[in-house]
C-alpha cells in the first residue's frame, strides 16, 4: 500500500483553510448562542421565507401600536390630571361666589373676586400643560401653548364686556364672545382643531380629541372669568350689580361640573380602550415572537455543546500548528 504525502507549503495551506473553517464555526455559534436564534435564516428555513416576513411584519406592525398606546395613555392619564387640577381649583370657588353673591359684605365678595383671579391663573396654567415639550390641549397645534397667558386672557374678556349693562348684560356678553368664532376661539384659545383618532390596534382607534376650546372647558372658564372681571372693577360702584355677577358666576360653576365630569368619563372611556388594546397587542407579540423562535431559534444546550466541540478543534489546530512550525533538520539528527 503505498504513502501520500503532502509538502510543506500544501500542509500550510490545508492548515490555514481548516483554521479559517474552526474560526468561522466559533463566530457563527458564539452569535446564535448568544442571540438564540440561526444566523442564515434562508439556508435554516430552505429558502422559505414568506412564514417568517409575514410574522415580521405582523411583529413590526405591532411594535408600532405599542409605541402608539404607550405615548396615547400616558397623555391621557395628563389629561385626566388636568381635568382633577380645574376641578380642584374651582371646588371652593362656586360657593365663595355664591355666598358673594347673596348680598354679603363688601370684602366677601372682594374676597371671592381676588380668589377668582388667583383660580383663573391656575387654570390656565393647567391648560397650558406640556408633556413630552408638546402641548396636551392645543389640538394638532402642539407645539404652542393652549391659551394666551392669565393677563392676555382676562384684557380680551373684559373688551368683550365693555359697555355692558347691568349683571346679565356682562354675563351675556361674555357668552357671546365664548360662543363667537371670532371671539373666544379666534383670541384667546392659540391651538388648533382636535387631534385625529389615534390607531391602537388592528382596526381600532382611541380618540383623544380634548382641546382647552372644548365647550366642557369653556362654561368653566366662563364662571371664573366673572368672578375674576369683578377683581379687576367690572360693574364699578354699582353693588347690587357686582353681587348679582357673583352669583351668576357661582351658578355658571356648578352648572358646568357635570359638564367637565362628562369630559373626563369621556377621556376614561378612551383610557380603557387604549390598556386593552395595548394588553391584546402584547399577547400577541408574545405568542408571535414565541412562533418566530419556533422558525429560526437555537437549542441552547446543543449549540452550547458545538461551541465547545469548536474551540475544542480550533485549540488542536493551534497546536498542532504551533507544534509544525517548530520542527527543524536538527531534530532527526
Amino acid at each position: 500500500m503505498g504513502l501520500t504525502s503532502i509538502g510543506d507549503l500544501a500542509q500550510s495551506l490545508v492548515l490555514k483553510r481548516q483554521n479559517t473553517a474552526a474560526k468561522a464555526d466559533l463566530q457563527r455559534l458564539s452569535t446564535m448562542l448568544t442571540t438564540g436564534k440561526v444566523t442564515d435564516a434562508s439556508t435554516h428555513l430552505r429558502g422559505n421565507l414568506a412564514p417568517l416576513a409575514a410574522l415580521d411584519a405582523t411583529l413590526s406592525r405591532l411594535e408600532g401600536y405599542a409605541q402608539v398606546t404607550a405615548e396615547a395613555s400616558r397623555n391621557a392619564a395628563a389629561v385626566q390630571d388636568i381635568l382633577g387640577l380645574v376641578d380642584k381649583a374651582t371646588a371652593g370657588l362656586g360657593p365663595a361666589l355664591l355666598t358673594a353673591g347673596q348680598g354679603g359684605a363688601g370684602s366677601i365678595l372682594t374676597g371671592a373676586a381676588l380668589q377668582a383671579d388667583q383660580v383663573l391663573d391656575q387654570i390656565v396654567s393647567a391648560l397650558n400643560t406640556r408633556v413630552a415639550d408638546r402641548s396636551l390641549l392645543a389640538g394638532v397645534a402642539d407645539d404652542r401653548p393652549a391659551l394666551v397667558d392669565t393677563e392676555s386672557l382676562l384684557a380680551q374678556a373684559a373688551a368683550a364686556v365693555a359697555g355692558a349693562v347691568g349683571a346679565a348684560g356682562v354675563d351675556a356678553a361674555l357668552q357671546d364672545w365664548l360662543d363667537d368664532p371670532a371671539g373666544f376661539v379666534a383670541q384667546a384659545y392659540r391651538g388648533d382643531a382636535p387631534r385625529a383618532p389615534l390607531p391602537v390596534a388592528e382596526g381600532e382607534v382611541a380618540r383623544l380629541d380634548v382641546t382647552a376650546a372644548d365647550p366642557a372647558l369653556r362654561g368653566t372658564l366662563k364662571g371664573v372669568l366673572m368672578g375674576a372681571l369683578l377683581n379687576r372693577g367690572v360693574l364699578a360702584g354699582q353693588p347690587q350689580a357686582r353681587a348679582d355677577l357673583a352669583r351668576r358666576a357661582g351658578e355658571t360653576l356648578a352648572e358646568s361640573a357635570p359638564d367637565r365630569a362628562h369630559l373626563a368619563a369621556r377621556v376614561g372611556i378612551a383610557q380603557q380602550r387604549i390598556e386593552a388594546a395595548a394588553a391584546r397587542n402584547s399577547a400577541e407579540a408574545t405568542t408571535l415572537a414565541m412562533a418566530r423562535g419556533g422558525m429560526v431559534g437555537v437549542d441552547g444546550y446543543d449549540t452550547a455543546t458545538a461551541l465547545q466541540e469548536a474551540q475544542t478543534r480550533l485549540e488542536t489546530l493551534y497546536t498542532l500548528t504551533a507544534r509544525l512550525s517548530r520542527l527543524n533538520l536538527s531534530d532527526y539528527l
